[in-house]
Parts: structure tokens; C-alpha cells; sequence
């Protein structure tokens, strides 16, 4: 066994045998650099990394990189093999003009991967949703495609988020905000609209639905932050948080034809003295699924990550009430990161204190262990995690500083379960 695992594994034990979801701190992570720094270029900031993976091992790292392509950001990825690295980083967008970021992935059993950013100027002033497929070699299925609708003068896409099954099919998810032309007259941009709009692909890469609008266009709330689930059949949910009316963490689920199956559901329990944010969701073969997000107090004060469990690919069923996966000392609080497997197993990742952790659960939502997987020597933040079928995961994360320039990205490995 890699020492990279068995440092992980170990602590996430210790952690085990405290039981419960009562927000203990992370076990310990030896000092030793046993993680693997994805970026090779170093110069500038790299940042914002996400992961997938899938039950044979494969994983893709990506993120966006400044200054790299020549132009601003663009969007970089790295393939790796049972937590190794499988050659050289290398570029995602073709075009570089403008700013490519946001950078998102999801990958099937067979190992090839879809990669979605938002590009600004590319389709219009506004920012606008493009994605590229590769196969399990990291060669490129066509080329860049647009994903979002075509950008006006008056609109900006942004915040998109993939979900892939074993099969290959996927639904790429984003934010879009339109200011009308009387909010430009008033000067006012409480009166622009708001949505979160989806698109189902299928294995191919050609576009099996038009633009879906799951919810808006809305003025009567501020929608943002939507992440996407999606199971064997192609059913899929979508989470986001609304402020305004509606307000807090959402889900709505579509079966595969993007059809909604639910309502613009609520899934947090209000409280007057904190407020959610930045929800994430992960879905399951056989349609079960997980809501997570962060909470703090309005003083910013942290309270941990509260979640909820459902089945039956519905956002109208869902097991029990909210519950706290983690507690205000845990050291896993925000920008969180779910991801769950064929078992219903699920592992969430994120930052706290400076560093980054990562936590498993079964399929009850019964936490088993809890991990610190970030450098001690080195703040880090935006933990992203990809969970297998044997309970192995990927978790990548920014580093500040431990590359020697800037931003890094780093990942490691773990099992939990």
C-alpha cells in the first residue's frame, strides 16, 4: 500500500473510532509531502481545481491558470492513474482570447471526460458556458463546444457544474444573470433577472435538450451557486441557494428526458440567527442523492456543514430532516465538495482553519472518519474530492506558496470507508 494511502487511512481510523457526527477535529496527517502537485508550470496563480473520477481508477484534475495560455486565465488539466500522475499537464480551451475560468469536470466508467469553463468575450461581452471532451487517453473528442445560450450585451453566464454517468450521458449546469434594459435606464440592478439553466449531452457530446431554465428567470430573488447530480438512467437534481423569495438552499429534480419531476424545493431548515451558503449536491447510480452546504452566523462565525439525504431521484423525497455533517471545530467548513458512489457511500471535502480535510459517510449519512489532507506548512483552500466505488477517493485543493510562486494545486488520495 502507497504511503500515500496508508497515512490517509490511518487517519481517518483514528477519527472512526470517535464515532458521530459531533464535529471533533481532524485526525492527523503526517508533515511529510506525500501529496502530488498537479500544476507543472508554476509562474503565476493556479487555482480553483476540481476532480473527477471514476470505479477504475482514472481521475482529471483541472483548474485555471493565469498568465499560461498567453492571455489571462485558462483552463489546464492533468490525468492521473490510482493517484499517479499519467504524463503532463496540458491545455483545455483552444481559443484563448478573454478569460477562461470556473473550470469543472466529470468523467465515465470507460475513462473519457467532459471539461466545462466559462469564457468571457468569446461569444459576446458576457461570460458564456464551453466544454471539451476527451477520451480515456486525454486525446480531444472534437473540438470546444458552446454550451450556453449566445451571450447579448446584457447577460453573463457563469458558475457551471458537470455531472457524467458510467454511460457517458451528461448535464452541465450554470448561473446566468440578465440586466434588462430598464434596470441599465434606472441604473438599478435589483430588477435584473436571475436563473440557473441546464443542458443535457449525451455520450456522444451532441445535445440531447435546448436550453433548460430550472429555475427563472426570476427579479424576486438572487439564484447562484448550482452544482448537478445525475444517476444510471440520466435522471438528474440541481442545487443552488436563492436570496430573496425564495431563500436558502435548494433542489429541483428532472428525469432524463429534462422533464422536472419536483418543485423549486427547499432543503435547508430556516434559522434567524445564521445563514446557509454555497451548497453542493452528489448523486448515486440507483438515484439516491446528498445536499451539503456550509453555515455560519451572520457574525461569520462558523457552525459547520449541514446536509440531507433523499431517494428515488426525487427532491420530494427526502430521509428525514437536515442534519450536521460536521461541527464548528472539524476543520471541514466551507466551499464544500460531495461525492457519492454506486453503495451510496459519499465522501465531502472542503476548507477550514487554513487547510483542507476531507470526510466519509455510509449510506445512512452516518459519518465513519475525518481526515486532514492539506500541507500543515502551507494555508490551502477550494478542496474538491471524487469518490469511487471501493471507497477511494481523489481530493484536490489550492495551496498558497508551496509550489514557489503564488497558487499551486495539489492532490492526494484516501479511502473511507
Amino acid at each position: 500500500m502507497s504511503r500515500v494511502l496508508s497515512s490517509l487511512m490511518l487517519g481517518i481510523a483514528l477519527t472512526a473510532c470517535g464515532g458521530g457526527n459531533d464535529g471533533g477535529g481532524p485526525a492527523p496527517v503526517p508533515v511529510s509531502p506525500t501529496e502530488i502537485r498537479a500544476n507543472v508550470v508554476t509562474a503565476g496563480d493556479q487555482q480553483r481545481p476540481r476532480v473527477a473520477r471514476n470505479a477504475r481508477g482514472d481521475a482529471l484534475a483541472v483548474w485555471e491558470s493565469f498568465g499560461q495560455d498567453g492571455n489571462h486565465f485558462g483552463i489546464y488539466a492533468r490525468r492521473f492513474a490510482d493517484g499517479e500522475p499519467v504524463g503532463s499537464e496540458f491545455r483545455v480551451n483552444t481559443t484563448t482570447a478573454g478569460r477562461q475560468n470556473f473550470a469543472a469536470v466529470a468523467i465515465d466508467g470507460n475513462g473519457n471526460s467532459v471539461v466545462v469553463w466559462r469564457s468571457s468575450l468569446q461569444d459576446g461581452p458576457g461570460g458564456t458556458i464551453y466544454g471539451q471532451r476527451f477520451d480515456a487517453a486525454g486525446a480531444r473528442l472534437g473540438g470546444e463546444f458552446q454550451i450556453g445560450p449566445s451571450s447579448s450585451n446584457f447577460d453573463s453566464q457563469s458558475e457551471p457544474r458537470v455531472a457524467m454517468n458510467a454511460d457517458g450521458r451528461f448535464v452541465v449546469v450554470w448561473s446566468n444573470r440578465e440586466i434588462t434594459q430598464l434596470a441599465i435606464l434606472l441604473g438599478r440592478n435589483d430588477i435584473e433577472q436571475r436563473m440557473i439553466q441546464a443542458r443535457i449531452y449525451g455520450a456522444d457530446g451532441s445535445p440531447r435538450t435546448g436550453v433548460l431554465d430550472v429555475v427563472g428567470p426570476t427579479t424576486t430573488a438572487i439564484v447562484r451557486a448550482p452544482d448537478v447530480g445525475i444517476d444510471a438512467q440520466g435522471r438528474f437534481v440541481v442545487s443552488w441557494i436563492s436570496a430573496g423569495n425564495p431563500s436558502g438552499i435548494r433542489v429541483r429534480s428532472f428525469d432524463a428526458e429534462g422533464i422536472a419531476t419536483s418543485g423549486d424545493t427547499g432543503v435547508d431548515t430556516p434559522r434567524n440567527e445564521s445563514a446557509p451558503d454555497f451548497p453542493a449536491i452528489a448523486m448515486g447510480s440507483d438515484g439516491r442523492f446528498v445536499v451539503g452546504w456550509e453555515a455560519f452566523t451572520f457574525g461569520y462565525q462558523p457552525l459547520g456543514v449541514f446536509g440531507r439525504l433523499y431517494e428515488g431521484a426525487d427532491a420530494d423525497q427526502a430521509v428525514g430532516g437536515e442534519r450536521q455533517f460536521t461541527g464548528p471545530d472539524s476543520g471541514l467548513l466551507e466551499r464544500i465538495s460531495l461525492s457519492m458512489n454506486a453503495t451510496g457511500s459519499f465522501a465531502l471535502a472542503g476548507s477550514g482553519f487554513d487547510g483542507v480535510a476531507v470526510a466519509g459517510f455510509n449510506a445512512l449519512g452516518q459519518r465513519i472518519g475525518l481526515s486532514a489532507v492539506s500541507n500543515p506548512d502551507f494555508a490551502a483552500v477550494f478542496g474538491a474530492v471524487a469518490l469511487a466505488d471501493d471507497g477511494r477517493v481523489s481530493v484536490v485543493w489550492n495551496s498558497f506558496g508551496q509550489d514557489g510562486d503564488g497558487r499551486g494545486v495539489y492532490l492526494r488520495e484516501a479511502t473511507v470507508n
